[in-house]
């Protein structure tokens, strides 16, 4: 895939204004079930910081950014797979597609899928505090978050490596995002990301995770005034974003690239419910 290249010379770049929920204080540690909780027990214990935000949109120079420089990269998505709801598909043809990108982008020789998720407005039952319980049918998440943390990373490549693991773990390993529209122009709940330069340490916050057959953490960020958000405006299907979620190699808060769904106060009013599809791709080397 290449980057995509901007359809005129670079102009001022748009933005828009526009919510984007924070994590907010908590009693104790943060968490959230995604499960029955206990008897008297609170599906979770956050609160939501919203707070309004600019979000630059790179549509005039979105090939500035780069995976190696920035965490973020966006690219043309030359697939002509559109099989998303067909599970053995998606194993059998896609899975192995987006792997052997990953490869190519990281120059590295092994990668492999660890969790997909199709988002769809309607997708999934919610809980009583609004959130989709887990699964691979998900809502967009309108709530700030980077996907894996020091705890939660390495403990992923033991669920999936088995045997292997503790070898894989003595050397680099990558978790990457690939997300793109199923179809497009997207203009409902696009994704903003958070620029990781713009994060420092204290503004990430560990949660933990309960699901039914483990507990999984992922971090929360504090709100900071010095964040750089950033989203490509009306994504299509060819189009792709990839960031990364976790890098072994590098501090959190510079490898794991906090996002969330907006909502775009310039979002046309025949717009298309959003249905995007999201990868995550552990690689070694």
């Amino acid at each position: 895939m290449p980057s995509i290249a901007p359809d005129s010379p670079p102009a001022a770049r748009r933005s828009v204004r526009a919510r984007l929920n924070y994590l907010g204080p908590s009693e104790g540690a943060p968490y959230i079930y995604y499960r029955v909780p206990p008897p008297g027990q609170a599906y979770t214990n956050m609160q939501d910081d919203p707070r309004e935000v600019e979000i630059t949109d790179l549509r005039e120079d979105p090939s500035r950014l780069s995976l190696a420089g920035d965490g973020i990269a966006f690219l043309k998505h030359g697939s002509a797979f559109a099989e998303f709801d067909d599970e053995a598909r998606l194993h059998s043809a896609y899975f192995p597609e987006v792997e052997q990108l990953a490869c190519a982008l990281l120059g590295v020789e092994r990668a492999v899928t660890i969790d997909y998720a199709i988002r769809r407005r309607d997708h999934g039952p919610a809980r009583p505090d609004g959130m989709p319980v887990a699964g691979n049918a998900r809502r967009p998440i309108a709530r700030v978050h980077g996907d894996f943390t020091p705890r939660s990373a390495p403990a992923l490549v033991r669920r999936h490596m088995g045997a292997q693991a503790d070898e894989l773990l003595a050397g680099r390993y990558r978790i990457l995002n690939f997300w793109r529209p199923i179809r497009g122009p997207l203009t409902d709940a696009p994704l903003a990301l958070c620029h990781p330069g713009s994060v420092a340490a204290a503004h990430l916050a560990p949660i933990r995770q309960i699901l039914e057959q483990h507990d999984n953490e992922i971090f929360g960020l504090r709100h900071d005034p010095a964040h750089r958000w950033l989203y490509l405006s009306a994504m299509h299907a060819e189009e792709a974003v990839v960031f990364s979620s976790y890098d072994s190699a590098r501090p959190c808060h510079a490898a794991v690239v906090a996002h969330s769904a907006f909502e775009d106060p310039t979002r046309p009013a025949d717009f298309v419910s959003r249905e995007s599809f999201e990868q995550r791709v552990l690689a070694f080397g």
